[in-house]
């Protein structure tokens, strides 16, 4: 444990409470606090073997150990918080919710609470838990006392991140990937998913699901990238944990983020839409990589790009990245690289994030299969509005006459207007220019200027 967060004897204490103490008192714990991690088993009842909830209940009623529990005094809504042990306390209060039965394995059969009989039941009401009570902690070192507790149980490294709880950065990272319960937010549309009857949680826009915080594991590596300027960088452990630990992440730098985090989501969500169609099934966690590295790409190497039309992006993109599929490889067998084919190792850099040649070769090697022709990509010139210079000189060549009408024009009154739209790759630059009235740019939005200038000639013929 850090410095941080050395506690004195003075500092916690431990008590065994009874289950009928704890679900007095449950009320007054906050069982899911946003730096836990989720139940690693959503679905409460196993098939062939008992769930982890189940399990914890039959441990339970043998009178076997399930652990400490470990908590934290608060002042805010709830007297305390969890630490650890969240996903024990939300077991005992779903079963006497009578949520979820035994499994059939167990000694007593498929029985509910509300079955036991009254002898079980006293004995179950009687089991004694083990409970550390902290006093008040920070958010960092309610962070860091979870993580230290963890060293002997498996934590990724998401869910160490995740254990940072209520900070800027966290919170958006947590919140864009899935729901919160009490909290008052949605995650992005790519993330929305929905339970089947029989408790599986489906993602209809990613083939793939949240266990272990691997979603939110995707928005952190892209959230790091923008963090890092935009740029297609590796995001590997301890640079998400700078991020996360760097305390000029305020609030207001964090929105800033989270709009350019929206557009990166957005332009893997469109992709995914495609893939649906075609195939029922939403985007491999391998194609969410491919993707977001190829966006981050785009903006490092061309500035600001738009894909006019997603159904033949995604088309590119799938028959490139199909290409690679590990068991019908569509490319000449090629060594690349410590005696692997070519496949072989982009499947592997997929899943590297410490290491930037391997990031790289990913990009190199999908875009040596894909026609950004075809793919409909369009390159934006990053400044869209032209200098008041420029717009004077072309003014003064146009005889101080807007282009589109003839008619007298004022530099109070003219805005430059681009002969190919901006919005259609076209340049801000002299050659693109024509001087316009500030009504006429307005109306003629993204229509090439010697479109727009032949309508409005038809229109004041007719």
């Amino acid at each position: 444990m850090t410095n941080a967060t050395k506690l004195s004897a003075d500092n916690w204490s431990v008590e065994l409470w009874a289950v009928r103490d704890f679900l007095e008192k449950s009320q007054t714990i906050d069982c899911n606090p946003v730096g836990q991690r989720p139940s690693v088993s959503p679905n409460p009842i196993g098939e062939s073997k008992p769930s982890k909830q189940q399990s914890i209940i039959d441990t339970m009623m043998s009178g076997g150990d399930i652990g400490e529990i470990k908590i934290v005094r608060e002042n805010g809504r709830y007297s305390f918080e969890s630490i650890d042990g969240g996903n024990r306390k939300r077991t005992i209060l779903e079963y006497m919710r009578n949520n979820f039965p035994l499994h059939k394995s167990s000694v007593l059969g498929e029985v509910k609470a509300s079955e036991l009989s009254d002898d079980i039941r006293e004995k179950f009401m009687n089991y004694k838990l083990r409970i550390v009570t902290y006093d008040r902690l920070t958010t960092r070192q309610k962070g860091e006392l979870f993580r230290d507790t963890n060293n002997t149980t498996p934590v990724n490294a998401q869910e160490t991140l995740n254990s940072y709880g209520d900070i800027p950065i966290a919170n958006l990272i947590r919140e864009t990937a899935r729901s919160i319960s009490g909290y008052d937010s949605l995650p992005h549309e790519l993330f929305t998913c929905h339970k089947t009857p029989h408790g599986n949680v489906i993602y209809p826009n990613v083939a793939t699901n949240n266990t272990r915080l691997r979603l939110d594991e995707i928005v952190a590596r892209i959230t790091y990238m923008i963090y890092a300027g935009e740029k297609p960088v590796v995001a590997p452990f301890d640079a998400l944990q700078a991020m996360y630990d760097d305390a000029s992440l305020t609030q207001k730098e964090v929105n800033k983020i989270a709009k350019k985090l929206k557009a990166v989501l957005d332009f893997i969500l469109k992709c995914s839409v495609w893939r649906r169609d075609q195939v029922s099934r939403g985007l491999l966690q391998g194609q969410i990589v491919m993707l977001y590295r190829l966006y981050f790409h785009f903006k490092s190497a061309y500035g600001s790009v738009k894909v006019e039309n997603f159904e033949a992006f995604y088309d590119e993109f799938s028959k490139a990245y199909n290409a690679f599929n590990s068991s019908n490889p569509k490319f000449p067998k090629r060594i690349v690289e410590n005696n692997r084919l070519i496949h072989e190792a982009f499947n592997q850099h997929l899943g590297e994030h410490k290491t930037q040649f391997k990031f790289d070769n990913t990009v190199t090697w999908i875009l040596e299969g894909m026609d950004l022709d075809r793919a409909s990509l369009v390159v934006l010139d990053s400044k869209r509005v032209f200098a008041r210079e420029m717009v004077e000189l072309k003014l003064a060549e146009q005889g101080f006459k807007c282009w589109v009408t003839g008619e007298k024009l004022t530099m109070k009154d003219a805005q430059g207007g681009h002969i190919v739209a901006h919005s259609q790759g076209g340049k801000t630059e002299y050659s693109n220019l024509v001087v316009i009235s500030a009504e006429h740019n307005r109306r003629m939005q993204d229509t090439n200027a010697n479109d727009y200038k032949k309508s409005v000639l038809l229109e004041d013929v007719a």
